[in-house]
Formats: C-alpha cells, sequence, structure tokens
C-alpha cells in the first residue's frame, strides 16, 4: 500500500500531461504536415481524430481524477533538524524520549505522536511532529483511534460482571446469546467466555461475511468493519465451522473480541459505548474516552495517515485515513481516548489512584495461558514474562488504517508508557525501550 501512495499520485499527474498531449495533438501535428506537403488550402484536422483523441484524453484525465480522488495524496516535506514538542513534564525527561522519538519524525516515518509516562511522581505527557499535516504537535488532549487498545476495557467489563457473579469465565458464550443464535462447536468442545477474551476461541481475525469493498484500497474511504451488523454477526455465528478446537491455539481475532463485547452487552441489554462510559471512564475521570470521535472531540482529533515510500529531496506523500467505526464488533477495535485519559487508565492499573475497579483490574492482568518464548496471554492484555534481567511487562497494542498505540506497564516499578501515533507504522519497540529507559 506504501508503494501505491508513492507511484500512483504520480502517475495520475502523467495521466493528465498524457491526456493534455493526447487532446492536443492533432491540432499541433496538422500544421506541421500542413507546412511539410506545403498544402495551399492550410492545415487541415478530420473529425475522426479529433473525436478520438478527446475521447482518449477523457479516459486518461478520468482516471488521473479517480486516482488522485481515491488517494488524496498530501505532500510533505521532511523535518531533518530539530523536531519540536509540546511538553507536560520535566526537560530531562523530554530530551530524553526525544532521542528515541525524533529519528521517526524526522525521516517522515511518523507524522505526529504524543507519549505519555507515569510513575508514582505523576504523569508527563510529550508531544512531537505534527497532529496533522500544517497543525501543531499533538498534545495530551489530542484524541486518537485507540483500535484493540479497545479490548483492555471490554475484558475490565467482564472482569466486573464475573465478580458480580453475573457471568463466568468458564461459561459458554452460547448462553448469552439469544435462542435463535447458535456458535460453533468442534465435537464437544463449545467457545467459552474466557476463550474469546484470551483469543483462543479458535475464530478467525475477521467473519468471512464481512463485506469486502474496493475502497479498502484507498485509505480515505476504507472503513471495512462499518457496515458489520449485529444481525450479520448472528447469522456468521449460525453458520460458521471451527477449523480448530476452541482452546487449541493463541490468535488475536476482531471477531472473537468483539462477539465477547457484543454478548456482554446482550446479557446486560445495554450499549457497549453506555456500559464503558458508566463502568470505567465515568469513575476514572476519562471523559474523552468514547466509541468513534464526534462532538467537540473532533476539533482536537488526530488526522490519521499512511505515508508513501520512499522520498525526493526531502519530500514524502502521504494519504490521509477516514476513522474506522466497529458496528457490532465495536468492544474489539472501537474507542477513541487520549493519551491524559490513557495515563489514568494505568495509573489506576498501578495502583497510584485507588479505585473500585482495582479487583477487576488485578485479574485482567494475571497471565493466564503462555505462548512462545516469554510471551504470554491476560484477559485482554499481552504479557511478556520476566527474565533472569527484566521484569515483567503488561502490554497492548492498537492500529487502525491510519493511527497506532501502545499501552504498557512494569508492575513491579510500577511504572507505565502511553504512545499514540497518527501514521501507519510499528511502534511496539518503541513502547518497550521507552518504558525500559523509565528511572
Amino acid at each position: 500500500m506504501d508503494i501505491a501512495i508513492t507511484l500512483l499520485p504520480i502517475a495520475s499527474v502523467g495521466l493528465l500531461l498524457a491526456a493534455l498531449l493526447t487532446l492536443f495533438t492533432p491540432l499541433i501535428v496538422a500544421p506541421i504536415l500542413a507546412l511539410i506537403r506545403r498544402d495551399p488550402n492550410g492545415a487541415f484536422v478530420p473529425h475522426s481524430d479529433l473525436m478520438r483523441s478527446r475521447f482518449f484524453a477523457g479516459v486518461y484525465a478520468l482516471v488521473a481524477l479517480l486516482i488522485l480522488i481515491g488517494f488524496q495524496p498530501r505532500p510533505f516535506k521532511k523535518t531533518p533538524g530539530f523536531v519540536p514538542a509540546v511538553a507536560a513534564g520535566s526537560p530531562e525527561a523530554q530530551e530524553r524520549i526525544r532521542q528515541k522519538v525524533a529519528p521517526r519524525i524526522q525521516s517522515g516515518e511518523v507524522l505526529g505522536m504524543v507519549v505519555g509516562v507515569v510513575d508514582p511522581s505523576g504523569t508527563q505527557v510529550f508531544g512531537f511532529g505534527q497532529r496533522r499535516l500544517g497543525a501543531p504537535p499533538p498534545d495530551g488532549q489530542t484524541v486518537f483511534e485507540i483500535g484493540e487498545v479497545s479490548r483492555t476495557f471490554t475484558t475490565l467489563l467482564l472482569e466486573q460482571m464475573v465478580l458480580r457473579g453475573q457471568v463466568k469465565l468458564d461459561q459458554p458464550v452460547r448462553d448469552l446469546l439469544p435462542d435463535s443464535v447458535s456458535v460453533p462447536t468442534v465435537g464437544d468442545e463449545t467457545i467459552t467466555i474466557e476463550q474469546l477474551a484470551t483469543d483462543r476461541s479458535g475464530l478467525p481475525s475477521r467473519p468471512d461475511n464481512l463485506s469486502r469493498s474496493p475502497l479498502e484500497w484507498f485509505p480515505p474511504f476504507d472503513n471495512p468493519y462499518g457496515g458489520y451488523s449485529a444481525r450479520q454477526l448472528d447469522a456468521y455465528l449460525s453458520a460458521a465451522d471451527l477449523s480448530r478446537k476452541p482452546g487449541a491455539n493463541i490468535e488475536p481475532s476482531t471477531l472473537g473480541m468483539g462477539l465477547l463485547a457484543h454478548a456482554l452487552g446482550r446479557a446486560t441489554n445495554t450499549k457497549y459505548d453506555a456500559m464503558v462510559t458508566r463502568e470505567i471512564c465515568d469513575p476514572l475521570a476519562m471523559a474523552d474516552t468514547r466509541v468513534g470521535i464526534s462532538g467537540n472531540a473532533r476539533a482536537r482529533a488526530a488526522q490519521g495517515y499512511v505515508v508513501g515510500r520512499w522520498s525526493y529531496k526531502d519530500w514524502r506523500v502521504a494519504s490521509p485515513t477516514h476513522p474506522w467505526s466497529y458496528r457490532a464488533l465495536t468492544g474489539a477495535g472501537g474507542l477513541s481516548s487520549t493519551a491524559n485519559d490513557l495515563l489514568s487508565f494505568l495509573r489506576a492499573h498501578l495502583g497510584l489512584q485507588s479505585t473500585d475497579l482495582a479487583s477487576a483490574m488485578n485479574e485482567t492482568r494475571q497471565p493466564r495461558y503462555r505462548g512462545r518464548g516469554l510471551d504470554a496471554v491476560a484477559l485482554g492484555w499481552s504479557v511478556r514474562l520476566g527474565g533472569p534481567s527484566s521484569s515483567q511487562v503488561t502490554w497492548c497494542r492498537g492500529a487502525t488504517r491510519g493511527t497506532r498505540s501502545w499501552i504498557g506497564m512494569d508492575e513491579s516499578r510500577r511504572v507505565g508508557v502511553v504512545i499514540l501515533a497518527n501514521t501507519a507504522t510499528e511502534i511496539d519497540e518503541l513502547g518497550f525501550d521507552l518504558l525500559r529507559s523509565l528511572p
């Protein structure tokens, strides 16, 4: 995709030039031929040549226009010098973080990024680059899509319901759905709530009845889950077959986590947004964490981008992206938030502020199943287990078409990091690196 964002807009310019050349070629060639032939009647352009040139010129121009509309290319210049920042923290921490973030901003790999850190002394937030092209750097109040980081909220809702006795982790998810909806099984093995929360359900990442649109190729129009309704989810579950037994493998699944949130909403007859707001965001004063981006949050929202490959004389091109909506799968990735809000979330997880959510939060972070190497899964969280020279890190990443998010914490040191970026790029290792660098 990054290659297409670079090459196709260039091709569209070439097509526009070809359209102009094709349109005027008969009018240019005719006088030259008349001069060479010494035609006393002067230049003559056959009507068929004019129509043919107009037709092909129109085709070239139309294709070029469609490419430009599809990608909406935004040229921008890299900033190889000093990277400006907005800061709410110490100069020492700002400079330490700037050294790790600046190369990504300078290269044009990332257009804008917010880094937040939390420890027992408080929180600090640092913003770098551009919130959108031509705008100042993002800050702690800039709203970002957080993608799969939403799952940590979904599993926290789940654990609260478990502690209240409303559901059980080993309960089949089928129990929370209407009688008209069946859930795929393998033999006598049925999908449990815990398997959904730990990515062990055997469900694929995406449902196969998700409408595939040609617009998925074009970042400004891509919204793969935007049309996926609860009725389609129910239809998929009733017709699907599992390729493996539930609990056999750890495989991240947007479908599985979305189904979990959908089932919890059915069990409580409450919409996901209302559940998250009432149970998590209001108690933690996270006013900017909501489903989607709407209202006054739009004015503070970061514009997502997919950056093209290569550069020419420090110039690169980016394509803006459309915020994703998840509809029936909202609990898997539909939340938006800010660095300030997510730092409050981490503070509560680290026990740096008192909250009635503490018991449920502690349960969601417990490693439950081992993956490869030192990797394990908890309820909605990934866990990098500690070794002889390292401590355990609990973390989660999120991605939409044009944004990336990462939150992580080291419980033994009571420190945490939030990273929010408005560009489609990998930031996991940056998150681990920043977390390790905290004093």
